[in-house]
């Protein structure tokens, strides 16, 4: 929420002696005539596909955008603020996510969508935030609008373009070393009686963390200090995830 040329011959270079008797060619010399050395293509970047974004997908949010492990894939957020979704804490303006393959042009990945009539709120789409791949590029992670109190992670497939509600709360990182490698880091703001509405720091919503398969099933709960220390060890260098340093 993308090569050099060789000089050709002067046609006087390339001209033959015609007192000379022409050699049959060489096994080797046809090999090598046959396939030049391969240039070297630069690698896809978030500028090339902005470059080419036009239609549906034009003009992305440059600040909601990731590229995949393996550079090749890129996706990013577009608003279009003649149209409003309503999720339940208010409404958005419409946005989409699109993706864009090796620079390519740019298509909607997830349209942003209303729920459907006796669907819960979990299955609106009103906004696109905190997107995160799977280490092997075939998932994506991201955060939706849906109660006042907490957003919502769904996951897409890239191949398929099938997406799905996960949990309350949202993936901040996949965790790709340690005891929980191939799980992914996930965060949840949920109410806390502890700390009411009024309350300055929390607004009557208290955050935690825990271990999630990709499927969103829990596999442990975390008390804040041990979330910091996966979000510093086990997530690939991030600064930005995990609980606030102390």
């Amino acid at each position: 929420m993308l090569v050099g040329c060789a000089e050709s011959p002067s046609p006087k270079a390339a001209k033959r002696d015609s007192a000379l008797p022409t050699l049959p060619a060489t096994k080797a010399s046809v090999v090598a005539s046959a396939a030049p050395p391969a240039p070297i293509a630069s690698a896809p970047s978030v500028v090339d596909a902005a470059a080419t974004r036009s239609g549906p997908c034009a003009n992305g949010d440059t600040k909601r955008t990731a590229t995949s492990p393996d550079g090749h894939v890129t996706v990013f957020v577009v608003v279009d603020t003649s149209k409003t979704v309503a999720t339940f804490a208010e409404d958005m303006p419409h946005e989409d996510l699109c993706v864009a393959k090796d620079g390519g042009a740019p298509r909607i990945l997830v349209a942003g969508h209303e729920a459907w009539p006796n669907e819960g709120v979990e299955r609106t789409l009103g906004s696109f935030g905190q997107l995160v791949f799977s280490p092997d590029g075939v998932l994506l992670f991201f955060s939706s609008a849906a109660w006042v109190t907490s957003g919502a992670a769904h996951v897409v497939d890239l191949a398929t373009g099938k997406e799905k509600f996960l949990f309350d709360g949202a993936v901040e990182a996949a965790i790709v070393s340690g005891a929980y490698k191939g799980s992914y880091l996930a965060n949840h703001f949920r109410l806390d009686q502890a700390h009411p509405i009024s309350s300055p720091q929390y607004r009557g919503r208290m955050m935690s963390w825990s271990v999630v398969s990709k499927d969103g099933k829990t596999i442990r709960k975390l008390t804040d200090a041990e979330a910091k220390r996966i979000a510093r060890s086990d997530v690939g260098g991030k600064s930005d995830v995990g609980p606030e340093s102390d």
